[in-house]
């Protein structure tokens, strides 16, 4: 069951993921019988469905373009199976306490032909239950917490707020982060030691609003709002979102005027807001997380030259740490056909910290790829290459073992924005 809690917020002035899971079913790295492959199409009235089983045969590499469902040769230590999930856009992934996927994605429609939905591995499949219709956009983020509550938020367009989903009790239960103007865009979820819930998002400058990064958390059953103080930011560049052992919240952002890269904290006193990297065009889709020591990690796409708002946009995937004293960054591998436009880039790089250093996953149109951080140097192994459609957005989970799971969509059509969600899980190497 879904409900719906409407009420507003208000202005005040003032890790992650889960054990490994491989669909239980590989037979051989020859002719695999895939039991998961969600379509998304049966739905039975309840507002979940079910998959039916689907074969996949082994693929050879990425070099010949995406393939769709299958298993493709790793260069690593993992083959890749590919699993089509359902018909949607913007996807990201979370691992449950039990290592099964959870994946979060959309469909931006007017009317009640828009959804969010959260898909959900299990042996016999992916089941899919709709959390939302209406207009509602993306990107969204979807987080679990330590003791297994998951929360989805993104843009809903009619509330012209972020809506934030909670499974509770076994419900999902849909907020509304109720405040003044068109807000609640790029919306990032983290969770509290002590389970609370945190959101960073923009009110865009797009819409005349003079500081764009808001911050709220869910105290008592209320959603509590206030400035970080950016000035003002559009939407379109991400945003992202941690909290540490001891509830100080971190944040990073884009900072359209400088082009640089913003990170701000707050540990109870107020905002300290920093500009972490100025060199170029620095900081859009960043990813923020936190190692065991409560310091920050980022990584974010970066490019040397005076980028176009839409249209080709060729950059780096940076990579930075701070060590308590200060930043350092590294460039990690360069984005040959990254586009800025509708069906173009939206989030493309995440990043995670694994027991063995951090794991980036990152994309643009033409592939997908993750880079390992081994013996101080970056390994980059590019997992999918694009057919004819190409590929938008991608999310990254760690099982614990360390190995990397991931999401991304296909892009199908534009004018309304279609596509094809994708579960990418990892195998390892007999």
């Amino acid at each position: 069951m879904l409900t719906t809690k409407e009420g507003r917020g208000t202005m005040s002035t003032s890790n992650r993921r889960g054990r490994r899971w491989l669909l239980g079913l590989f037979a051989a790295l020859g002719a695999v019988t895939l039991i998961a492959a969600a379509c998304g199409d049966d739905d039975d009235g309840s507002g979940a469905t079910a998959s039916p089983a689907v074969e996949a045969t082994l693929e050879t590499g990425a070099a010949d373009g995406f393939a769709g469902e299958g298993v493709v040769e790793g260069s690593g230590q993992y083959d890749w199976q590919v699993v089509r999930v359902d018909g949607g856009t913007k996807p990201d992934i979370a691992l449950a306490p039990d290592g099964a996927p959870l994946i979060a994605y959309m469909l931006e429609r007017r009317g009640d032909d828009g959804f969010v939905r959260v898909a959900t591995g299990g042996d016999g499949g992916f089941s899919i239950e709709t959390l939302q219709n209406g207009y509602l956009y993306g990107p969204l983020d979807i987080e679990v917490s330590a003791e297994g509550t998951v929360a989805v938020a993104y843009h809903n367009h009619d509330w012209e707020d972020a809506a934030v989903a909670v499974l509770r009790d076994g419900e999902w239960e849909v907020d509304r982060v109720g405040n003044v103007n068109h807000d609640g865009w790029d919306d990032s979820l983290a969770f509290g030691p002590d389970g609370s819930i945190h959101l960073l998002a923009i009110d865009p400058s797009q819409f005349g609003t003079g500081d764009s990064v808001q911050y709220a958390t869910l105290r008592d059953g209320r959603w509590l709002v206030e400035l970080v103080g950016s000035g003002p930011e559009p939407y379109e560049w991400g945003t992202d979102i941690a909290v540490d052992a001891g509830g100080t919240v971190h944040a990073v952002y884009f900072d359209l005027g400088g082009r640089d890269l913003m990170y701000a904290t707050n540990d109870g006193s107020g905002w300290t807001i920093e500009r972490i990297y100025e060199s170029g065009d620095a900081g859009r889709f960043a990813s923020l997380a936190l190692d065991g020591e409560g310091l920050p990690h980022v990584a974010f796409f970066q490019s040397d030259e005076d980028l176009r708002e839409t249209g080709p946009a060729p950059g780096n995937i940076v990579y930075g740490a701070f060590d308590g004293d200060g930043w350092s960054f590294e460039q990690v591998d360069r984005l040959e056909h990254q586009v800025f436009n509708f069906e173009g880039a939206r989030r493309t790089v995440a990043l995670e910290l694994g027991a063995d250093g951090p794991v980036l996953a990152f994309i643009d149109e033409s592939r997908v790829a993750v880079a390992t951080l081994v013996g101080g140097e970056w390994e980059v192994e590019t997992l999918l290459e694009a057919g004819a459609d190409p590929f938008q957005i991608v999310g990254l989970a760690l099982d614990d073992a360390g190995a990397p799971h991931l999401t991304f969509a296909t892009v199908t059509g534009n004018g309304p924005l279609d596509g094809e969600v994708w579960y990418v899980a990892p195998v390892r190497k007999q």
